[in-house]
């Protein structure tokens, strides 16, 4: 008798995932639908996953258990899953990964009654730091209605292709596939890492039934054993082969499509977004000079999209050299180039703006250096638009303006301390400009491992400016408690600890402990955050408050906070309270210039709110700021419940975790009905300013 089809094949890659791999089965296994299959597929795992499989899972009619001959990589693993699944659907679930209660049934309900070919969903990102968070299928940073919007994906070919790389991001963790639908279209994993993404590419274009859902079904780790972070031996190797495969795969799949169907356009600027991406994610080499293999790659993978202008490709890709000669040469370059090239229209608006004002913004610093006397440098300012970051600036600024009044103080962007092209830090020539008894502060921020490039960077400024006073402003340290945090304290210590001349504020006493571990103990100093320093202009003068408002992480926030924005959402709906989801983040960028503007338009807004509910640290600041009660959540690392201590003698805000069900209740009540605002009487952008003066006062 032949044995029933499953309806859906369950498909896991593996490798090194031992400790993970029975919270994987076993989720599998708990789910309330049983008509599936479970296909394993061992990549040689070094240590006992296929051992463990086999041991607890080997008499399972259900699980199919396979090996690999040679380590491949996570495309080639669900390939070979591919060809022995038989079920009508297929979902790919990583080894480490675990399906929530109830999954399959529920995508299989949705896939059934859409008649869809791809199911798209959520998934919870479950960090080695300890974070939680939510994937979106598309930003909700545009509109409660996008981020709240279930249906078809729509639009012609070149709007999917944007969608794709730049709001929608279907891994394949995140779907159900029609097994028919992937068959009928030969769609298989290329043999490379980074597979994920020119796959997901061929999928969004080619399903003519693409259904989005804005449910979560799978908790998908991060961590530094997993199967995405593995590391061949031979590094420009994997990276020429990400580089010719990965194009190669798009160049196919382009393929398919007629010009008046998908554009050269669109084939071209999909091609140089996914290069570059590749670059900024650091899969490529992080030191390409002098690489001419990389090189050679690039500009083969380039030359069909760019004619005989891939110099300028090789331009950018070599902007290394830190003296301003170099700079100026280049942008001469580029804009010889961009004058010829434009007319065709053989290059995409993001290398134009880099061309056109990133390097010429990076000249007009150099030469501020060189013109001015006395001055206080000002480093790693933002320039996106994270409203909380800027407020903290001008906390900042202010501070540095009464402390010297005399002096120019000169700000140096963090997107100018980064080459155009990468995430490499490079001083373009500042450093020849900067005197050595120049007094250099750092913007407030964050420091440790998981926060790389911000980390990366604060090291270059240490090493780069080795004999100056540098104070950096209040931070968040924070280092993973695993191998690879240790290995990055223990980096840190060898720079910071090094230099003679730093001041380390901290804006929580955990963090204090772990600067601690990096530097000498009389270097560090425990301060209020510089967006504490708004507190200052909340007034007293009433306004008409109206409904709450949640300001959460765009696209990442906290599995764990659901349970919390479930029960105030459900309560506030049964009061009649009218609720908005924002960010503090909006979509633009925002310079020295509207920064003012752009904070207090966002003040306003907070004003007119009963009520805010963040699990944003500056969200809290900023909402103190405009007078108005806060909620907090848990947040990422320990910033917010560890800064509540700033604020334990402002009624008006709570964090929600120690709070009981009915004080939570309690306290909404009281702060809805509220009349007056918050007025915080502590002085912290005075406590800020004297730690700095006593310290400087101390060093010089």
């Amino acid at each position: 008798m032949k044995a029933k089809t499953p309806a859906v094949s369950i498909i896991v890659p593996m490798y090194r995932v031992g400790k993970y791999i029975t919270y994987c089965v076993d989720s599998v296994l708990e789910q309330s639908f049983a008509d599936w299959e479970l296909i394993l597929v061992d990549d040689v795992s070094p240590d006992r996953t296929y051992e463990i499989c086999k041991e607890q899972y080997g008499k399972e009619d259900r699980i199919k258990i396979l090996c690999h001959e040679k380590n491949e990589g996570s495309g080639p693993a669900r390939n070979t899953g591919l060809s022995a699944a038989v079920g009508k659907y297929i979902y790919f679930l990583d080894g480490d990964d675990e399906l929530l209660p109830n999954a399959i049934q529920k995508m299989l309900d949705i896939a059934e009654n859409a008649e869809a070919e791809i199911v798209h969903t959520h998934c919870w990102y479950d960090c080695q730091s300890g974070e939680h968070l939510l994937s979106n299928s598309v930003s909700w940073k545009k509109s409660t209605e996008q981020f709240q919007q279930t249906g078809w994906l729509e639009g012609d070919l070149k709007q999917r292709l944007h969608n794709q790389q730049w709001g929608m991001q279907p891994m394949p963790w995140t779907n159900l596939y029609r097994r028919d639908f992937l068959v009928r279209h030969n769609l298989q994993f290329p043999a490379m890492r980074s597979e994920d993404d020119v796959f997901s590419m061929a999928t969004v274009l080619l399903a003519k039934r693409f259904y989005c859902t804005d449910f979560a079904f799978n908790l998908h780790r991060i961590h530094s054993e997993s199967i995405s972070n593995f590391v061949y031996e031979d590094k420009m190797k994997q990276d020429i082969n990400v580089l010719l495969t990965g194009t190669t795969y798009l160049k196919d799949m382009f393929s398919r499509f007629s010009y008046d169907e998908l554009p050269f356009e669109a084939r071209r600027d999909t091609v140089i977004d996914w290069v570059f991406a590749k670059i900024v994610q650091r899969i490529f080499s992080q030191d390409r000079e002098g690489n001419e293999q990389l090189d050679i790659a690039l500009s083969r993978v380039l030359q069909p999209y760019f004619s005989e202008n891939t110099v300028l490709i090789k331009s950018l890709l070599h902007l290394v050299n830190s003296d301003e000669l170099s700079l100026v040469r280049l942008k001469q370059k580029l804009d010889d180039k961009l004058v010829r090239i434009k007319e065709k229209k053989l290059i995409n608006t993001t290398i134009e703006k880099k061309i056109q004002i990133e390097i010429p913004n990076m000249l007009t610093i150099v030469s501020k250096l060189k013109k001015s006397r006395k001055r206080v440098l000002f480093l790693g300012t933002p320039l996106h638009g994270n409203i909380g970051e800027h407020a903290a600036v001008l906390g900042e600024l202010s501070i540095l303006e009464e402390l010297f009044p005399s002096y120019e103080i000169i700000e140096i962007p963090l997107l100018y301390l980064l080459s155009p092209i990468s995430d490499k830090f490079s001083s373009f020539g500042y450093e020849k400009a900067i005197n050595d008894d120049d007094l250099i502060f750092i913007h407030g921020g964050r420091m440790g491992n998981v926060w790389p490039i911000d980390e990366q960077v604060r090291r270059q400024i240490v090493v780069t400016f080795s004999s100056n006073q540098l104070i950096f402003f209040p931070q968040t340290v924070f280092f993973t408690d695993d191998e690879i945090g240790k290995k990055e304290l223990v980096k840190s210590k060898s720079i910071y600890g090094k230099h003679d001349k730093l001041l380390l504020l901290c804006r929580e006493e955990k963090s204090c402990i772990q600067a601690k571990k990096m530097v000498a103990e009389e270097k560090v100093f425990l301060a209020p955050d510089a967006g504490l320093s708004l507190l200052s202009i909340a007034t007293e003068e009433k306004s008409i408050r109206q409904g709450c408002v949640f300001l959460l992480r765009g696209s990442k926030e906290k599995a764990n906070i659901a349970k919390y924005i479930s029960f105030l959402m459900s309560n506030l709906q049964q009061k009649n309270i009218a609720v908005e989801l924002k960010d503090t983040v909006i979509e633009k960028d925002i310079s020295a210039e509207s920064r003012l503007d752009e904070v207090a338009r966002f003040l306003r807004y907070l004003r007119s709110k009963s009520l805010v509910v963040t699990d944003r640290l500056q969200g809290v600041h900023l909402a103190l700021a405009a007078g108005t009660p806060v909620l907090a959540l848990p947040s990422f690392s320990y910033k917010i419940p560890a800064a509540m201590d700033w604020l334990k003698e402002i009624d008006a805000v709570k964090y929600m975790p120690s709070l009981s069900n009915d004080e939570v209740m309690s306290f909404m009540d009281k702060q809805v009905d509220r009349e007056n605002p918050i007025i915080c009487k502590r002085p912290y952008r005075q406590l800020l300013l004297e730690i700095i003066k006593k310290k400087l006062n101390t060093v010089r």
